[in-house]
């Protein structure tokens, strides 16, 4: 995945089977991986407020990528991990200081967990 921060686009990108994604979702071009792309040109990231909208975002694309139904107890633990996996993974490829910082906030991560670039 190439994640150009210039672009103000952050694609999510899992490798959860598509039978896992929302039916209204877009087939992806590669069958093994779905995408979700969040957009944030209307953020300053050196802002505390517009990161946690950012990380808000994301979580919101996470969980369409990821549905977690709570009807069936084998795909929401299936649909949980596969959030935290995503979103731990964009976090770090985003490489925004503030945003890995409220990442840790809300999961309780350390410090060495989240790569900075």
């Amino acid at each position: 995945m190439r994640l150009e921060l210039r672009t103000a686009v952050l694609a999510l990108l899992t490798a959860a089977p598509l039978s896992m994604a929302p039916a209204a979702a877009p087939r992806p071009s590669d069958p093994d991986h779905a995408q979700v792309v969040v957009r944030f040109e209307d953020l300053d990231l050196s802002r505390r407020s517009d990161v946690a909208r950012l990380y808000a975002r994301m979580r919101y694309a996470v969980e369409t990528l990821c549905p977690a139904p709570s009807g069936d107890v084998a795909r929401f633990v299936r649909g949980r991990a596969c959030q935290r996996d995503v979103l731990q993974r964009a976090v770090e490829r985003a490489g925004i200081p503030l945003l890995a910082e409220l990442h840790r906030d809300h999961t309780g991560g350390s410090r060495d967990r989240v790569v900075r670039r």
